[in-house]
C-alpha cells in the first residue's frame, strides 16, 4: 500500500515537471517570436528617423543651391540633392550608393540600398525629398521576411519674411561719396545781363543737392538721362544748351515764365532756344524732372534705394506689413511723406507708417524714390522711431516684429545700444545691414552694429548682423532677409 501511494506520488510529479517543460517551451516559442517581431518593430522605427534625416540634408541641400544662385538647372539641384543624402548612414549603412529614381514611391531597394527623388515647386520654392532604403531584418529567416522597404520625405523652403516690419534706412551724406559731377561756372555779362555756362571739371559732388556754393554741379552730360518729360526737349540740343538747362532747370527758372525772366534768362540762349523750337519755357514741371533724374547720379544713395525697393518686391509673403524710418541728423517721425522732388533747401524725411489695413509696399517705394541726403547719422532715434511704430494700435496682435537698419554711417547723435536693448524687450528683433563706403565707417561700423545686434539678442533672439562692402552684396544680404530662415516645413 505505501509502496502504490509513493509510485503514485512520483508519477504526478513526473507529470507536473512535464506539464511545466511543455508550458515553458510553448512559451518561448509564442514569446520569442513576439520578442523578436517587437525588436524589428523597433529597428524599423530606427531605420525610418536615420532615413528622415538623410532626406532633411537633401532638402535642405536643394532648397539652399535654388535661392542662393540663379540656376534654373534641375538636374544639377538634384545631384547636389543626392550628393547630400549620400552622406548619411542607416542602420549602420552608409547611402553612398544611393541612386535617384522617379519612382522612389514604390520602389524596394535590396538589403543596403537606397534610391532618391526631388520634386521642386517654382512657385512657393519648397523643396520636398523622398528616400527609400532597403531594410534587412535582424532575424528575416527566422520570421520568413525579407528585405524590408523603407520610406519617407521632408520637405525645405525658406519662411519668407513676414509679420509687421519696419525698414529703418540711413540717408545721411556719406552716401554720396562717390557721386561724379560736372562742375559748371555760370557767370552774368554785367551789360548785356547774358549768362554764360562753362563746363570747369568732373568732381565728387552731389549733383541733385547741388551744396557747392555758387558753382552748380550737374551730371555728366554723357550719362544724363534726357527721357524724363519737359526735359526731353533738350534731348538733341546743342552741348551748351543742355549744360544751361540742366543748371537752370535745378534752380526752378524753367518752370515758369516770372521765373524764367527775373532770373534774365529771357535775354540769353535758351531763350533762343525756346523760341526757335516753339516751345514754352512757363511748363511746370522741368526742377521736379531734372530732381528725378539726377538722384539716380547720386551714390552710393542711389545703390541703397534700388536694392532696398528690389528687397520690397521680393516680400512675397502677403501677411508682411512694412513701415519706413528714414535718419541722416534727425530720424523721420508723424504723418506719411511722399516726396515730390521739388524741396531741395528743406528736404524731408521720407517717412511712412505702419498700417494695420494696408502692406504699405507701394507707399513705401513711392517715398524712397526721391529722397535726398541730411548730414549725420541719427541710428539711435531711428530704432526708437521703429519701435514706436511696432508698439503702436497698428501693430498686428502676435504678428513677429522686425527692424530692418540699413545705414552706411558710423552714428553722430550717441550710442544706439540702449535703444537696441529697449527694442529687444518689446520682442522685436533687429536685422542690421552695413554698408559701409568710408574708410572711417568700414573700421568702426561693424561694431557699432555688432553691438546693436548683440544687445537686441541678450533680450529677445533673432537679430543678425549683415555686412554689404558692395552694391551686389547688398542686394544679395536684402535678398536672403527677404526669403527669411531656410528650414524644414512640416506638411
Amino acid at each position: 500500500m505505501l509502496l502504490r501511494k509513493r509510485h503514485s506520488r512520483i508519477s504526478y510529479r513526473a507529470s507536473s515537471g512535464m506539464t511545466m517543460i511543455l508550458v515553458a517551451l510553448m512559451a518561448t516559442l509564442i514569446l520569442l517570436p513576439l520578442g523578436l517581431f517587437g525588436f524589428e518593430v523597433a529597428r524599423l522605427n530606427m531605420a525610418t528617423k536615420q532615413l528622415k534625416a538623410a532626406t532633411d540634408s537633401a532638402a535642405l541641400a536643394a532648397a539652399m543651391l535654388m535661392a542662393n544662385s540663379a540656376t534654373t538647372d534641375t538636374d544639377k539641384t538634384k545631384q547636389m540633392a543626392l550628393d547630400f543624402y549620400k552622406r548619411n548612414m542607416v542602420m549602420s549603412t552608409m547611402l553612398d550608393k544611393a541612386t535617384l529614381s522617379p519612382t522612389v514611391d514604390t520602389d524596394s531597394p535590396s538589403a543596403g540600398n537606397a534610391t532618391l527623388d526631388l520634386i521642386i515647386d517654382d512657385t512657393t520654392g519648397k523643396v520636398t525629398a523622398k528616400g527609400s532604403f532597403g531594410l534587412e531584418p535582424a532575424f528575416g529567416k527566422f520570421l520568413g521576411l525579407g528585405s524590408q522597404p523603407v520610406h519617407t520625405h521632408s520637405v525645405a523652403g525658406y519662411q519668407g519674411l513676414t509679420g509687421d516690419i519696419i525698414i529703418a534706412l540711413d540717408v545721411s551724406d556719406s552716401l554720396t561719396l562717390t557721386s561724379e559731377s560736372a562742375l559748371v561756372k555760370r557767370k552774368k555779362d554785367p551789360v548785356t545781363k547774358q549768362y554764360t555756362y562753362t563746363f570747369v571739371r568732373n568732381a565728387k559732388s552731389h549733383p541733385a543737392n547741388g551744396r557747392l556754393g555758387a558753382q552748380p554741379s550737374i551730371p555728366p552730360l554723357d550719362k544724363f538721362d534726357f527721357g524724363q518729360a519737359p526735359l526731353d526737349k533738350f534731348k538733341d540740343a546743342p552741348e551748351q544748351i543742355k549744360i544751361a538747362a540742366l543748371v537752370e532747370a535745378k534752380r526752378g527758372n524753367l518752370d515758369s515764365e516770372a521765373a524764367f525772366k527775373a532770373a534774365d534768362l529771357d535775354k540769353g540762349p535758351l531763350n533762343d532756344f525756346f523760341q526757335d523750337g516753339g516751345f514754352k519755357s512757363g511748363e511746370d514741371g522741368f526742377k521736379a524732372a531734372y530732381q528725378k533724374t539726377a538722384i539716380t547720379h547720386v551714390l552710393p544713395l542711389a545703390d541703397e534705394k534700388d536694392a532696398i525697393i528690389t528687397f520690397i518686391n521680393e516680400i512675397t509673403n502677403a501677411d508682411a506689413h512694412l513701415g519706413l524710418v528714414t535718419f541722416g541728423g534727425r530720424n523721420s517721425t508723424g504723418n506719411d511723406t511722399q516726396n515730390t522732388y521739388l524741396d531741395t533747401s528743406n528736404q524731408p524725411y521720407p517717412h511712412v507708417n505702419l498700417d494695420k489695413n494696408n502692406d504699405k509696399k507701394q507707399y513705401i517705394i513711392g517715398a524712397i524714390s526721391p529722397a535726398l541726403t541730411h548730414n549725420g547719422t541719427d541710428t539711435k532715434g531711428a530704432i526708437q522711431e521703429a519701435t514706436a511704430m511696432l508698439e503702436s494700435d497698428q501693430h498686428r496682435q502676435n504678428q513677429p516684429k522686425t527692424i530692418i537698419l540699413l545705414t552706411d554711417g558710423v552714428p553722430t547723435t550717441g550710442s544706439p545700444s540702449g535703444a537696441a536693448k529697449e527694442a529687444g524687450k518689446k520682442g522685436i528683433r533687429i536685422m542690421a545691414v552695413g554698408f559701409f563706403q568710408s574708410d572711417y565707417a568700414k573700421n568702426i561700423g561693424p561694431k557699432v552694429l555688432k553691438g546693436i545686434v548683440s544687445k537686441a539678442n541678450s533680450e529677445f533672439p533673432g537679430s543678425q548682423l549683415y555686412v554689404a562692402p558692395t552694391y551686389p552684396k547688398l542686394k544679395d544680404v536684402l535678398k536672403q532677409i527677404s526669403h527669411g530662415t531656410l528650414a524644414l516645413i512640416n506638411d
